[in-house]
């Protein structure tokens, strides 16, 4: 089975960064703009079973990928 994509939370604050320089009120659209944002939560934790190990963000719509132009 192929690992899901995933990315560090480090990864995302560093491609975000600027995101914290925009007014509030900016309009942000996910995909191509026929996602909506559903919720965030957390799947699953570090022994302590206080810290999170991942994060999974969820979108309403559900896409079947046919293509992934990163694989070679």
């Amino acid at each position: 089975m192929k690992k899901l994509k995933t990315m560090t939370l480090g990864e995302l604050k560093m491609q975000l960064a600027w995101l914290w320089t925009l007014s509030d009120d900016t309009e942000i659209t996910f995909g191509t703009g026929d996602l909506s944002f559903n919720t965030a939560k957390t799947y699953q934790h570090a022994p302590d079973n206080k810290t999170p190990l991942g994060v999974q963000i969820r979108f309403n719509e559900v896409y079947k990928v046919v293509v992934d132009p990163h694989d070679d």
